[in-house]
């Protein structure tokens, strides 16, 4: 019988080795590892949590239209992502060439104040929501906070740039700069959620600039939703869903801060001409709608009143287009890992291993050893 008892805990002990592995694949199956790499950008390793999060922030607003169309919509994300991915190592190569080298063990405390910040303004101070948060939007805590350290190197070339005298930086000169190089534009916008909306948005806005171009309306009337007071009054709902200008200024923009579709309708236009109906696509910069534009002139009291923040746009469109020349010299090298994905359906990334799966995972492995080594003995007794 000792024998007997012996073979039993030796068989269950090959039996844990043998199945554990098994039980916690199958726990794991489900998710994917936030720090797998899925390829390299100029030598830089691509984790999957990063694709992920970009995935999920297209996936969205690509579904509708590619509906039925999976290739379709598997080529799109690839696209959208492949360009983020590139433009993400840009920043960090340029960032770089000025001296601002991403260092996590140095931006470590100031990522830790940006989460402190961001919990306490949007959540109140509650983890537990935050967490959810982002874990709806695909974002792990490791790709935020290299989100975070990296937007920190891009604030500090906002201040390298005019000590490296690569932009003006003197009252005069900014204002100058802005005179010659801004132009000032009112538009009307619709987003489109769905591809229904888009043909609808569509018709409306082109229902609108006929509006606009025939003197009917103003652009004033569009972006307020209304025309006339009293009892005379209007309403022209359904023609604007942006509300960015509720101060009734405008928008002074130059080149390298809008979309580009946006911009080079925009920057084409004499003053007071109306944009032919403008189509947006889905970028990281913006929103996928259809606009109408209106150039105006350049009002240099508010120029005057406005000088700082007109500066931060300026300094942007700078960094932007090197930006852009640093992206030329890069590329994405996908790796078999990502060759073998669906981007059209990719498990949520996993952050280390979960304890509580870890647990129930290793009693599902001993479940099955228990199950093994009875059914072992009731062999044995049998065969006696």
């Amino acid at each position: 019988m000792k024998k007997a008892s012996l073979m039993i805990r030796i068989l269950a002990v090959i039996l844990l080795i043998a199945l554990l592995p098994l039980a916690l694949f199958s726990c794991a199956a489900e998710t994917v590892s936030a720090k797998k790499v899925v390829g390299e950008v100029d030598g830089v390793k691509i984790r999957y949590d990063e694709l992920y999060f970009l995935i999920k922030t297209y996936e969205s607003a690509l579904a509708e239209k590619y509906e039925g169309d999976a290739e379709g919509l598997a080529k799109a994300l690839d696209d959208l992502a492949t360009e983020e991915l590139i433009s993400n190592v840009a920043m960090l190569r340029l960032c770089e060439a000025h001296g601002l080298e991403y260092k996590e063990s140095d931006l470590e405390e100031a990522v830790d104040k940006e989460l402190e910040t961001m919990l306490l303004s949007d959540f109140d101070g509650d983890e537990e929501a935050f967490r959810a948060s982002m874990k709806e939007v695909g974002l792990t805590e490791r790709y935020l906070r290299y989100t975070l350290g990296v937007d920190i190197l891009y604030d500090r070339l906002m201040t390298v740039y005019p000590e490296d005298g690569l932009v003006v930086s003197s009252e005069k000169e900014l204002k100058t700069y802005m005179m010659e190089n801004f132009i000032h534009v009112y538009h009307i916008a619709l987003f489109n959620d769905t591809e229904e909306e888009d043909a609808e948005n569509l018709q409306k806005m082109t229902e609108a600039r006929r509006k606009l171009l025939s003197g009917s309306v103003t652009m004033y009337d569009l972006i307020h939703g209304s025309k006339g007071s009293g009892v005379d009054k209007i309403l022209l709902k359904g023609y604007n869903e942006d509300t960015s200008d509720l101060s009734n200024n405008g928008h002074y923009l130059t080149r390298g801060t809008w979309e580009k579709s946006y911009e080079d309708a925009a920057f084409d236009l004499k003053i007071g001409d109306f944009s032919e109906v403008i189509k947006v696509e889905k970028t990281s910069r913006s929103v996928p709608g259809y606009y109408v534009i209106q150039r105006v002139p350049m009002d240099e009291d508010y120029v005057d009143e406005h000088l700082s923040e007109l500066q931060e746009e300026y300094y942007a469109s700078v960094i932007y287009t090197d930006l852009l020349e640093t992206r030329e010299d890069l590329s994405f090298t996908p790796n078999d890992f990502y060759e073998s994905l669906d981007l059209t359906d990719l498990l949520p990334p996993r952050e280390g291993a979960n304890t509580l799966v870890v647990v129930l995972c290793i009693v599902g492995g001993v479940v099955l050893v228990g199950g093994a080594v009875t059914a072992f003995v009731i062999v044995k007794k049998k065969k006696h």
